[in-house]
């Protein structure tokens, strides 16, 4: 009856599965707004929940989108008349809300690729991931410091 408990560590599974406490109901199935990665189209019991794999491109991209829109939108609006605070806030917390996202992106991405078996590629976006949040610390600094002079 004794049993050797061995210190290997096991990788977590590629799906975790959360079923609902009433599996009774197993057989309908819908559509019902989930969260990005979940499969679609799946039993309104059963959520699947993605543990690996390359990070999701909506990330990326909603990431992008936030930083051109901040910029390009701060400097649009120069010439509409709107509070410089706004336009401060606009130009500095979007980019560094945006920088963050990325900084989300490279860390999931580099992730991914050390665990591919990419040991240097993993290792340089899980550095870029920390300058980037970096950058976004600067970003709302200077906000803050802007925001307390006027």
């Amino acid at each position: 009856m004794d049993e050797k408990v061995s210190n290997e560590q096991t990788s977590p599974p590629p799906i975790i599965i959360i079923q609902a406490s009433n599996p009774d109901n197993a057989n309908e199935t819908s559509t019902s707004p989930t969260f990005p990665g979940a499969e679609e189209n799946y039993s309104n019991n059963t959520v699947l929940i993605q543990v690996e794999g390359k990070p999701d491109g909506a990330l990326l991209l909603s990431s992008l989108l936030m930083i051109g829109i901040s910029t390009v939108g701060s400097f649009f609006s120069i010439d509409s008349g709107p509070d410089d605070e706004l336009l401060c806030c606009l130009l500095c917390n979007g980019n560094a809300i945006g920088l963050i996202l990325l900084g989300v992106y490279c860390s999931k991405y580099g992730t991914w690729e050390t665990d591919s078996g990419k040991n240097g590629s993993g290792l340089f976006s899980q550095i870029v991931a920390g300058l980037l949040f970096c950058i976004a610390m600067v970003f709302f600094g200077l906000w803050l410091v802007i925001i307390s002079n006027f």
